[in-house]
């Protein structure tokens, strides 16, 4: 969370590619599910079928996600990004930037369940019901926290991201933190999904960008809209 406020002057200098460098830092801590999957679920579970192995898996994974997001937000609030992305001057009227912000994550939130016929966490929820028996309350909780978690990364990077973006470039209206989040996140998931996951990340992140750049000044309800059109 961000520190004490303090005058513009007393934050730690910052380049554009510092910001850049710092979103890449905040992608990398991704990484960490890779180490969960690899190392630590064969560690824990023989059977893959185990109907505790996911719920570790999202545990152990979302822990590590938060303290990373919980020492890069510190990192943020250093720089100065919280308090630069709170007073930033606004990109349009108030009424354009409530459009596009709440146009960004419908978009979102519809394209997602037209293209895989399903509204994530609900598809996901169902399941876990359905395959955990009396784990499920435990199964939930471990799968939100794993998605907050991640959903806090997608934001830090955008904020780095976006920063980056308007101090090389100029152009505050362009959504430079999810075309950042594009290019690291987005594409991963070509990887890890496929092309058509791929695709759609790479234009989630975009508009989640949209939706952190027009929505409210305020980091934690722009961040908070973008988390739910992420997580819905």
């Amino acid at each position: 969370m961000p520190g004490p406020i303090r005058s513009k002057g007393d934050y730690e200098p910052h380049s554009a590619w510092d910001d850049l460098a710092s979103a890449l830092i905040v992608f990398a801590v991704f990484a960490w599910e890779f180490v969960v999957l690899l190392l630590i679920d064969p560690f824990l579970f023989r059977d893959e079928n185990d109907p505790a192995a996911p719920i570790w898996h999202h545990a152990i994974t979302a822990a590590g996600w938060a303290l990373g997001a919980a020492l890069l937000s510190r990192s943020a609030a250093r720089v100065g990004v919280f308090t630069d992305r709170t007073n930033a001057a606004p990109t349009g009227s108030v009424t354009t930037r409530t459009l596009v912000a709440v146009a960004a994550a419908s978009a979102a939130v519809l394209i997602r369940a037209a293209a895989f016929g399903e509204f994530k966490i609900g598809a996901e929820i169902a399941d876990i019901i359905s395959d955990s028996g009396n784990l499920a309350p435990l199964g939930i909780t471990a799968l939100l926290a794993y998605y907050v978690a991640e959903a806090a990364l997608i934001v830090l990077v955008i904020l780095f991201g976006q920063r980056a973006g308007e101090k090389q470039f100029g152009r505050r209206a362009a959504p430079w933190g999810g075309i950042v989040l594009a290019g690291t996140w987005g594409i991963m998931h070509i990887f890890l999904q496929g092309p058509a996951g791929g695709a759609y990340a790479i234009v989630a992140a975009v508009l989640y960008g949209l939706i952190v750049t027009y929505g409210p000044r305020r980091v934690t309800a722009a961040g908070t809209i973008a988390a739910a059109a992420f997580i819905i």
